[in-house]
């Protein structure tokens, strides 16, 4: 399910947790995933296990709509 802006909705329930509640927790965890230093080297051997500059390239633009989603939230 995605809503209106094309972005992945939470599509399980709990009685006590609502969907926006979901979401919010898995923004959270992925904000703080993609800037802890255990990140780092697993984008960087991405970059050097493929084609390096298309793969980057790829991983920029990732970053770029990961910041544009969670500043729009």
């Amino acid at each position: 399910m995605k809503n209106g802006q094309g972005h992945q909705k939470a599509i399980i329930s709990y009685p006590n947790l609502s969907n926006e509640e979901i979401t919010k927790a898995v923004d959270e965890i992925l904000k703080e995933y993609s800037i802890s230093l255990s990140y780092i080297p697993l984008v960087l051997r991405q970059v050097l296990r493929r084609n390096g500059l298309d793969e980057m390239m790829r991983i920029l633009y990732s970053v770029e709509m990961f910041i544009r989603y969670i500043a729009n939230r």
